[in-house]
């Protein structure tokens, strides 16, 4: 049984239908990226599993149980955590108080504590930088903060819409380096990412939307061998052996 898996789903907006007929799978702690131009329905995706936009038909279920109907806190509460593309700090609270809003969940301050201390092991600028406020960071430290806050709920899954999306080639470099080693721990991830090579470097599996609709799947070398890399970014994705 996978740990999430989206049958038929479909999203619209008003007369838009932005995802026709989804189906995707992710297993226990695989990272698994979703690739595609803009307007694709990358982020759409990753908002109708968070209950953020809901699914107008088809299913979604998690760990064995449907979610499409389920409220986004409700979601939260079974372990679903999703960073943003805006990634959705508080600039007005100090980078700690954005933290422990990570945590809400969590019952346990002795956990709390303990899961505080391992992000800010992981990240130190923000413990360097804990007192100061959130608004007062770079965009590659936004982007920590936003996944470490993340983190904090102990999620069983972590969803990632865009992490390197603005950042500097070195940041570029330092997101990814987070993002493998978060794998590698046993985090079981969603990706989406603009930066298609790089996204299909991580995965185990990969995912290819093209206007709503899934146009490849598998491995990432399978994706690499059956569609152009540049049309999966720029749009109007090409399998190989088709024409137009």
């Amino acid at each position: 049984m996978s740990l999430l898996e989206l049958s038929n789903v479909h999203v619209r907006y008003g007369a838009i239908t932005a995802l026709k007929g989804l189906d995707l799978r992710v297993e226990q702690g695989e990272l698994v990226a979703l690739v595609g131009s803009n307007g694709a329905g990358k982020t759409t995706t990753l908002s109708a599993i968070a209950g953020v936009h809901k699914a107008s038909t088809g299913s979604i279920v998690f760990d064995g149980k449907p979610i499409h109907a389920k409220r986004s806190a409700d979601i939260a509460r079974r372990g679903i955590a999703l960073v943003p593309e805006d990634r959705g700090i508080f600039p007005s609270l100090t980078i700690e108080e954005n933290l422990r809003l990570g945590s809400y969940l969590v019952r346990d301050k002795k956990t709390v504590a303990d899961e505080l201390d391992r992000v800010f092991d992981r990240f130190p600028i923000l413990k360097e930088r804990a007192g100061q406020g959130a608004g007062t960071l770079s965009g590659g430290e936004q982007q920590q903060l936003a996944i470490a806050r993340a983190l904090l709920s102990q999620p069983r899954l972590l969803m990632l819409d865009e992490p390197s999306l603005g950042l500097s080639p070195t940041l570029v470099d330092r997101m990814f380096e987070i993002i493998q080693q978060l794998h590698e721990e046993g985090v079981t991830i969603l990706l989406v990412e603009q930066n298609v090579t790089r996204a299909l470097a991580l995965a185990n599996r990969a995912y290819v939307l093209t206007t709503g609709s899934l146009t490849a799947s598998g491995t990432p070398q399978e994706i690499m061998d059956s569609i152009d890399i540049t049309a999966a970014y720029l749009g109007g994705v090409q399998v190989a052996g088709t024409e137009g």
